[in-house]
């Protein structure tokens, strides 16, 4: 999963504590807030320098929560907001050292399991949509914080997935996941995925 990338570094100015990990071809820089609140100008700004500078997808910003165990706030290289992001709660919860977590983002929640060899993680699908694309089910756009097109494939070797996704990004102006999935037996698949 290369969580054991999980780096640690501090800021001194802030007393916070950066991080930088990476799970699943998505790779972060997490600055752990505890109680302070930083505002939204400083994340879009602490985005747009250190994403980039430190060759990372995403920044994710956590602190307390007052229902679950984090919040995590998730901002992009263009120094947008995300509102979910999966593999970002697979990092924070390694990073926190919990096999049983609940992480609060701007508009979901998840509930992580497992340890750092396997991790399963349940979220909320009140806020997702899901759309067959060209009528037909091995196609399937679906909007969970971030919007991914998935498709069901019988090898997922056997796809030029770079070149896809490159092509398929064109079309959509903000940018959407490519998601291959190969089932294998039971409830066991395979997945590669192409970062928007």
């Amino acid at each position: 999963m290369g969580l054991d990338k999980l780096k640690f570094l501090t800021m001194r100015t802030l007393k916070t504590k950066k991080y930088i990990g990476d799970c699943c071809n998505n790779s972060f820089i997490i600055l752990d807030c505890g109680n302070k609140e930083l505002s939204r100008k400083f994340k879009v700004n602490f985005a747009l320098k250190n994403i980039n500078r430190d060759h990372v997808d995403s920044a994710l910003f956590l602190k307390k929560s007052r229902g679950m165990d984090v919040f995590m706030a998730i901002f992009e290289k263009d120094g947008s907001e995300s509102e979910s992001c999966g593999n970002g709660t697979f990092v924070v919860a390694y990073l926190l050292g919990l096999s049983d977590v609940r992480i609060e983002m701007k508009d979901i929640a998840a509930d992580i399991k497992g340890d750092s060899k396997k991790q399963s993680i349940s979220m909320n699908i009140k806020f997702s949509s899901i759309k067959e694309l060209n009528g037909k089910k091995k196609g399937l756009f679906v909007k969970m914080g971030e919007p991914h097109i998935v498709y069901i494939v019988d090898n997922i070797n056997d796809i030029d997935l770079a070149s896809i996704g490159r092509r398929i990004n064109k079309k959509y102006p903000e940018g959407v996941n490519i998601d291959l999935i190969e089932k294998i037996k039971g409830y066991r698949y395979l997945i590669r995925n192409y970062e928007r």
